[in-house]
């Protein structure tokens, strides 16, 4: 084995000639560390989960495994499956900390890119074959709290009513951050401070709407937006980073990820949505329901960073996201918005 900085922990798997070790930028915000491993049979992820109250329990992490070896028994090949350790475990421990080792998945988060219906199609039908497989996984007595399968409220519903009900009663205001901007980015945090202060009322009564509305449950990636989904041409061939998993409704993954992809360009939000409706088909409730967390999660996020721009400045990656939720915040004021 290669003499590197971690093979203390790589030697924990089976022993394979290992050519070199690469820190790469996270692909992923799940504050998991994250070392490319290339080996003589292919190239891996070497995953160290945060530490402390940052990471997730150990049960939960092993039923997450446990939940991507099961979907890739009925087929779906688009997550990676960590492998089992030399002890037979797919988690260990060193230095403190947890480990995992899996396959580096092909291709390049870069729908923006090339955002043409091909990819958007596929994105959305592989969804749809996770979806309707997860909808099937039994859990262990241990997992079952964050990986069962049922009807009732979505989660989603229950927090994002909390988080609104807190930023109405303290509503955030950017002015405490205009006087170190420059003009231009003064113009953006002050229009997203007023944008809001309107959004938030609307975007709370609409979602009081469906408090009492129960859908199906089941294991959902609750985090998959553009960054996370990667393309090798036309074709959508990995999704990366589900450590937020847990169970949730449909309509949580989709909004998530129609709003990513494609913003407020409403009229292929429809294309998307039939590629995945034939393979798996939405209730009426799921499809109410997936503007309604878009729009809150518009919401949430410009509450985020204009909070964030009190005590920090913002690199250009940054901005252009702070842009973004502006631009979206303004569609919704001006009541452009998808199905509902």
């Amino acid at each position: 084995m290669a003499n590197t900085s971690f093979s203390d922990v790589l030697d924990c798997w089976a022993a394979t000639s290992v050519s070199s070790v690469v820190s790469e930028a996270p692909r992923g915000f799940s504050g998991a560390d994250v070392q490319r491993v290339e080996t003589t049979t292919g190239a891996f992820a070497l995953r160290c989960w945060p530490a402390g109250r940052a990471g997730l329990p150990l049960a939960r992490i092993r039923e997450l495994h446990r939940w991507l070896a099961w979907l890739a028994e009925q087929g779906v090949a688009i997550l990676a499956v960590p492998l089992r350790s030399r002890d037979g475990s797919t988690i260990v421990e060193r230095r403190g900390r947890l480990w995992q080792l899996e396959p580096w998945l092909p291709g390049s988060a870069d729908f923006h890119a090339n955002p043409n219906d091909a990819r958007l199609r596929s994105a959305f039908a592989a969804l749809a074959r996770l979806h309707l497989a997860s909808a099937r996984f039994v859990p262990t007595d241990a997992g079952a709290t964050w990986f069962h399968a049922g009807r009732g409220i979505p989660s989603s519903v229950q927090t994002r009513l909390e988080q609104l009900r807190a930023l109405r009663k303290n509503p955030i205001d950017g002015a405490g951050a205009l006087l170190s901007l420059d003009p231009p980015h003064r113009a953006v945090v002050a229009r997203m401070t007023a944008l809001l202060i309107d959004a938030v009322p609307r975007t709370l009564a609409e979602l009081s709407a469906v408090t009492t509305v129960e859908m199906s449950l089941h294991p959902c990636l609750r985090d998959v937006w553009h960054d996370h989904v990667l393309f090798t041409g036309d074709a959508a061939t990995g999704i990366i980073d589900p450590s937020a998993a847990k169970s949730e409704s449909v309509a949580s993954d989709l909004s998530r990820l129609l709003g990513s992809f494609l913003g407020n360009t409403f009229d292929r939000w429809e294309t998307a949505l039939e590629a995945y409706a034939a393979i798996r088909p939405l209730s009426r409730e799921e499809r109410r329901l997936i503007p309604l967390l878009d729009r809150s999660g518009v919401v949430l996020s410009t509450a985020h960073w204009l909070e964030r721009l009190q005590s920090q400045p913002l690199g250009e990656r940054e901005w252009n996201r702070v842009q973004s939720l502006a631009e979206r915040l303004q569609a919704f004021a001006d009541r452009i918005a998808p199905f509902s």
